[in-house]
């Protein structure tokens, strides 16, 4: 057992034991001793001035605090509110957490669990962006409750960590100021989130309004996380790159004064025009969630200040608001440059620059650049997804081999 009062976490493990009692250690001290211990079984002792550890080869000691004073980490024995399987909770965490932003001082820093007793709603949001992910599965119906990020991240690693196949199951039990969830062996306790500034979860459902009547398309993830990378390299800082719909073509558009712009097209079967500015991050975020060869529905509005929408049949949808787009400086009068797309006074109308054949050769060069980080970026890319796939595939057969050994012992 560990904690650190607000999340406690509880594992139970096969052993022998001879001679019941508890210890209380310092953890930084074990973690760093247990690599020394290499033998496949460890026996711990007490003595008289701590705990004993020790192996076929090696042998450590540890000063043992007072377990009297531990704060325990109960077992599981409160009603069960709902049961899933372990696959979709990690997926549930994995596609909403990441709208989640620690640093927003109104916004609770968690994620809402919420049951009408049919189904449970995940949600995250923080204030600009929203993350809906509705899981059809057994039940109690509870009230809302924000599960701590803390708590979110240990649980995704522990799910991960665990042997537990995809489709065994997770127990979670909701009380009114705590959560307990349990996947096999290893059991999470954990406070909820409780404002002490007023602050409280956003009415999320008045957001995911039915406004589907909007001009809506389809769209697959990885043609459009290629083409928003491409165009975040183009964005100046805190500046948004915009998207234009028209008909059967997506543009991506990233623009900086010093580098110029690029727009980079992507096939949509769309119905209707409308643009939409949004930072690239949050784009990326979402994308980076999902299976690049997925498809999913997105729903613009031809009101530029309307949020987007992203959707997955699954019962899945992502909401963006609007990015404001940040004023480029204009130069200075007497130095006779000029900025491509910069609006003129209204004296004077637009005039398509003259470019002189240095500054034409420049650009090429620039452009020549562009394209070659481009390339350099989608290698780079497909060899972090073939490596993804190596350790992946090394840690399933780590972890068959762990559970072979533990069936033989």
């Amino acid at each position: 057992m560990a904690t650190d009062t607000k999340l406690g976490i509880r594992v139970t493990v096969d052993c022998t034991v001879s001679k019941n009692g508890a210890a209380l250690l310092p953890i930084k001290r074990l973690l760093k001793m247990l690599p020394l211990l290499k033998d496949a079984s460890i026996t711990l002792e007490n003595s008289k001035t701590g705990i004993v550890l020790y192996s076929d080869s090696k042998r450590v000691e540890l000063e043992s605090g007072d377990p009297n004073k531990f704060q325990d980490v109960v077992e599981f024995s409160e009603t069960v509110s709902c049961m899933m399987p372990v696959g979709i909770l990690q997926y549930a965490i994995r596609c909403t957490t990441f709208a989640v932003d620690p640093n927003h001082g109104q916004i609770p820093i968690g994620v809402c669990f919420e049951s009408d007793g049919t189904s449970i709603e995940v949600v995250a949001t923080d204030g600009c962006r929203l993350a809906w992910q509705r899981v059809k599965t057994k039940t109690r119906r509870f009230k809302p409750s924000i599960i701590l990020l803390a708590t979110i991240s240990i649980s995704e690693c522990v799910l991960k960590d665990t042997s537990a196949q995809s489709d065994d199951q997770v127990k979670m039990a909701f009380k009114d100021d705590s959560v307990v969830i349990q996947c096999g062996h290893i059991m999470l306790r954990s406070q909820l989130f409780v404002s002490k500034n007023n602050s409280s979860f956003p009415h999320w459902q008045s957001v995911i309004s039915d406004e589907r009547n909007i001009s809506q398309g389809i769209v697959q993830y990885g043609e459009l996380l290629r083409a928003v990378h491409r165009a975040m390299i183009m964005t100046c800082k805190d500046n948004p790159v915009r998207l234009e719909v028209d008909n059967e073509r997506l543009v991506v558009v990233g623009q900086c004064p010093e580098a110029g712009a690029v727009e980079i097209t992507v096939p949509i079967d769309f119905t209707g025009q409308a643009t939409f500015h949004m930072l690239p991050i949050q784009m990326i975020d979402f994308l980076s969630s999902f299976d690049k060869t997925m498809e999913f529905s997105l729903y613009l509005s031809t009101e530029e200040k309307k949020p987007a929408m992203l959707c997955i049949q699954d019962g899945y949808t992502y909401i963006m608001s609007p990015s404001k787009v940040v004023e480029m400086e204009q130069p200075d009068a007497d130095t006779g440059a000029e900025i491509v797309g910069e609006s003129q006074t209204k004296e004077e109308p637009m005039k398509k620059p003259v470019e002189k054949s240095s500054d034409s050769d420049s650009n090429r060069e620039m452009e020549t650049k562009l394209l070659s980080l481009m390339s350099e970026n989608d290698q780079l890319q497909a060899k972090v997804e073939h490596y993804k796939a190596l350790l992946e595939r090394s840690m399933r057969g780590i972890e068959k081999i762990k559970r072979d050994q533990r069936c033989i012992a």
